[in-house]
């Protein structure tokens, strides 16, 4: 009886212990899951700015060519051969070429090739319908007899309208290059366009261009949501993968591909598997070690001596002198001491962490009022000085105003279209080519700028206004943003 107690005892220790190597199994599979949805998320936000910075990049070129003279006169020569040698230097572009508004090929980086019209293209349709870009669906060249994808964007006339239209041709291998910085550790990185058509993959791109994305809605499911997320699905090859999505714009408002990173779930869950074989492996030959220590200890600490006490008792009861006899002290075994004193540690490390959290969290908060007294400070002394600020980021081509340019300008924040073509738009007509000019110019030169302009208001009143500015560029000479001031000078005229 006492050897099947101590047996039960023995099992009561290793009972936690397993619950506790379970628990850690468990927290560490979490904690896997989220390393991967980091992975992924991060691999999807590298991927995406790279992307990004491929079609910003063929966006401004292709807005930088089409402001040229020899283009927006028609000079066909001169044109070819502008385009021929953009294409010779820049390896991003498979070809360059303009098309009249018909679909017909007026000039182009190969002018022997054969003359391909646009007309009736999406794309192409796209340009006409909205002015500015658009981008094709994933296609195989006629001519190259590769995957690749156009930008379209107008040419503008001196009236101001679309007089032709140019084209910017982009190999899909480009995708992958850049998207081969970004690939996760066992995962993949894809670029689709809207119709599901892989533009590239990492790894496997030869074997995955030009396919169609099967994944039983899968794509539509992420067009219909948010422009980015995080999702667990098996949907794409059979396998239960942690998956990153995020929508690439080509133009502003306007979706033109998807990137999507991806990590298998089995790979995430391997380290935690193996994991899980040692401590089920540890538990068993533990449970083993304690049984027999228990069977042992059990012997020699109490079964003996009862056993010696059980003896004495019948000796005296029978009238025999019993030999003497020593029980062994009842004292507390050190284990469960040093358990104690363990979790007291525990407890003490916790408490002091919850003070350490309690603080971090009041100085969070009073670093929050700080900066809402500040921001509130700002706008007063703009509304006194009739003075606002602006930012426009120029990869994203998104515009941000303080509250005093909404005051100067009169509009409601929440119909305003967030972006420099509306601001022109509320530029006095005669004022806005003078003021594009401006900002264009010293943008390209790299120079602050400052002009006057007037604003025509609703009710015909006329607001005179003075813009300064200047622009923020990247090392290799890349426009990133520009910052400046409103102010309202209409009491000075």
């Amino acid at each position: 009886m006492l050897r099947n107690r101590f047996l039960r005892f023995g099992g009561l220790i290793i009972l936690p212990m397993a619950l506790l190597a379970l628990y850690g199994v468990d927290l560490e599979r979490r904690h896997a899951l989220q390393r991967a949805r980091e992975s992924v998320t991060q691999a999807m936000y590298q991927g995406a700015d790279e992307a990004a910075a491929l079609l910003d990049r063929a966006r401004q070129t292709l807005a930088v060519i089409s402001r040229l003279p020899q283009v927006r006169k028609g000079d066909r020569a001169a044109t070819n051969a502008l385009l021929a040698d953009i294409v010779q230097r820049d390896a991003d572009f498979i070809n360059l070429r303009i098309s009249d508004l018909g679909g017909e090929m007026v000039a182009s980086a190969f002018p022997n090739a054969p003359a391909l019209t646009n007309k009736g293209r999406p794309w192409f349709d796209e340009v006409l319908r909205t002015s500015g870009y658009a981008m094709s669906g994933y296609f195989i060249g006629e001519t190259t007899g590769v995957a690749e994808a156009v930008i379209g964007y107008p040419v503008f006339g001196d009236d101001g309208r679309p007089c032709a239209v140019l084209s910017a041709t982009i190999a899909a291998a480009r995708f992958s290059e850049r998207l081969a910085r970004s690939l996760p550790n066992g995962g993949a990185v894809v670029l689709v366009d809207r119709d599901g058509l892989v533009l590239a993959r990492v790894p496997d791109s030869a074997q995955w261009a030009g396919r169609k994305l099967e994944a039983a809605g899968l794509f539509e499911t992420i067009r219909a949501g948010p422009a980015e997320g995080l999702l667990e699905t098996n949907r794409i090859d059979g396998q239960m993968q942690v998956v990153a999505y995020s929508a690439l714009p080509v133009a502003p408002g306007a979706v033109g591909v998807y990137l999507l990173s991806g990590v298998p779930r089995a790979t995430v869950m391997a380290p935690v598997t193996r994991s899980l074989l040692v401590n089920v492996a540890a538990l068993l030959a533990m449970t083993g070690v304690i049984t027999l220590l228990a069977v042992r200890t059990a012997r020699r600490d109490l079964l003996v001596p009862v056993q010696a006490l059980v003896d004495a008792t019948r000796r005296i009861g029978s009238g025999e002198l019993a030999p003497a006899t020593r029980l062994m002290p009842a004292n507390a075994p050190g284990e469960f001491s040093a358990l104690a004193s363990a979790l007291d540690a525990l407890d003490r490390t916790l408490e002091q962490r919850d003070r350490e959290r309690q603080e971090v969290i009041q100085t969070l908060r009073e670093a929050t009022a700080r900066q809402m007294l500040s921001e509130a400070r700002l706008a007063e002394v703009q509304g006194i000085a009739k003075v606002g600020s602006w930012e426009l980021d120029l990869r994203r081509q998104t515009l941000v105003w303080s509250d005093e340019v909404f005051r100067i300008f009169e509009i409601d924040p929440k119909r305003f279209g967030a972006s420099y073509e509306a601001f022109l738009a509320l530029v006095h007509p005669d004022d806005r080519e003078a003021v594009n000019l401006a900002y264009t110019r010293s943008v390209a030169e790299r120079v602050p700028y400052e002009t006057n302009h007037r604003l025509l208001m609703p009710d015909g009143r006329l607001k005179h206004v003075l813009e300064k500015g200047r622009t923020d560029y990247s090392p290799d000479g890349v426009p990133l943003r520009s910052i400046g001031s409103v102010q309202d000078i209409t009491e000075l005229k």
